[in-house]
């Protein structure tokens, strides 16, 4: 029931966000230029199973699988940080990582980390 009502309120939470839209002319990658590549085989270095990827400004974000478990690895591109949590939720439309007070939520259109009520973080997905 908890899972329930945190995906609900995210999902409200999410909905009722806007961001600007980003621009990075000259930055956008694909698989084959190499770039991507390195960001997208994080999963398969931990010895997991890749299942879906975002990027975004200022993150890259693979959903990963080991066994019955999902992941959220998200790592900064500037290299300050990476992460990765057990995923709590997942819908139709994205995925909710909980961190202690933290929550972070993304789907195909963005990525919001909130600090209690508080939104901390957030960019658009391309």
């Amino acid at each position: 029931m908890e899972s329930r009502w945190i995906l609900a309120v995210a999902s409200v939470l999410v909905s009722s966000l806007s961001f600007a839209p980003h621009t990075l002319a000259g930055t956008a990658s694909s698989p084959g230029d190499g770039h991507l590549a390195q960001y997208w085989d994080t999963c398969s270095q931990m010895g997991w199973e890749d299942v879906e990827f975002f990027e975004t400004e200022d993150f890259y974000v693979n959903i990963c699988q080991e066994e019955d478990q999902l992941y959220f690895v998200g790592e900064r591109k500037d290299g300050t940080g990476m992460l990765d949590f057990p995923i709590v939720d997942r819908s139709e439309v994205g995925y909710i990582i909980q961190n202690g007070d933290r929550l972070y939520t993304i789907d195909r259109q963005r990525l919001v980390i909130r600090q209690g009520e508080t939104v901390i973080d957030g960019d658009l997905v391309f």
